[in-house]
C-alpha cells in the first residue's frame, strides 16, 4: 500500500479521534487494488507480450499473498549483513538499548530473528502488529525513545528510507543512512542526514 494512502486514511481518522489505525491498514493493504504485485504482474503479462488475464493474474496474485503468509517464505531470500552480529555484540556489551521499528509482518520477523539468532539483542520489536500508523510516520520510533525513557536527541535511528529519516529528524533525533537498502547516498546526503554508511557493520567505526 503507497504511503499516500495510508498518510491521508490515517490523518482522516485521527480527525475521527480513533487513534490505533493498525485495523485500517491491513483491511485496505488486503484489496488488490492496492497491491504492488497487481501491477507487477502486469507488466510481466507485457514483458511476455501476453494477452492479460484477469482471472489468472488474480490466481497468481492470491498464491502470492498465501505464500507471504509463511513466515518460511523469506529464509532463503535473507541473511544478516556481513559484520551485524559483531556490531550487535559490541552494542550490548556497551549496555545500548536497542529496538527494531518495522512495518513488517510479525511473524515473519519473529522467525528471522529466531533463525539467525539476534532476537537476544534487542530490547524491543515493533512490527505490524502493534496498533501504531507505519513508517514513515513518526509514532513507531517515538514509543520506542518512550519505552526507554530517553530524549529523541539521545536516539540514533538506522535506516534506509528517506522518508522515515525525514521524520525523525523533525523531532530532533539522529539520523545514520544505510545504503544497504533502498536509498541512494545523493538521496540521504540531500535530506541531511547526520552520518551515511555503506552498511550498519560500519557502524562500529563510529560507535
Amino acid at each position: 500500500m503507497r504511503y499516500c494512502e495510508s498518510q491521508r486514511l490515517a490523518e482522516e481518522r485521527r480527525r475521527r479521534g480513533v487513534i490505533g489505525a493498525k485495523p485500517l491498514f491491513h483491511h485496505i493493504r488486503a484489496h488488490s487494488r492496492y497491491h504492488p504485485a497487481k501491477k507487477f504482474i502486469k507488466k510481466v503479462f507485457s514483458l511476455n507480450k501476453t494477452r492479460y488475464n484477469e482471472k489468472l493474474a488474480g490466481k497468481i496474485l492470491n498464491d502470492y499473498k498465501i505464500m507471504r503468509k509463511k513466515p518460511s517464505y523469506l529464509a532463503n531470500l535473507q541473511k544478516p549483513v556481513l559484520g551485524a552480529k559483531i556490531l550487535l555484540r559490541r552494542l550490548k556489551n556497551k549496555r545500548i538499548k536497542l529496538a527494531i521499528v518495522s512495518n513488517s509482518n510479525s511473524k515473519q520477523t519473529a522467525f528471522l530473528l529466531k533463525k539467525f539468532q539476534l532476537r537476544k539483542y534487542f530490547d524491543l520489536v515493533i512490527d505490524d502488529s502493534f496498533p501504531l500508523p507505519e513508517k514513515p510516520h513518526f509514532e513507531r520510533i517515538n514509543f520506542v525513545i518512550n519505552k526507554f525513557g530517553i530524549k529523541p536527541k539521545n536516539a540514533v535511528l538506522v535506516e534506509d528510507n528517506v522518508s522515515t529519516i525525514v521524520s525523525a529528524k523533525k523531532h530532533g533525533v539522529k539520523t545514520a543512512g544505510v545504503l544497504t537498502g533502498n536509498a541512494a547516498k545523493k538521496a540521504l546526503s540531500k535530506v541531511k542526514t547526520d552520518i551515511v554508511i555503506d552498511s550498519v557493520k560500519d557502524l562500529i567505526k563510529v560507535i
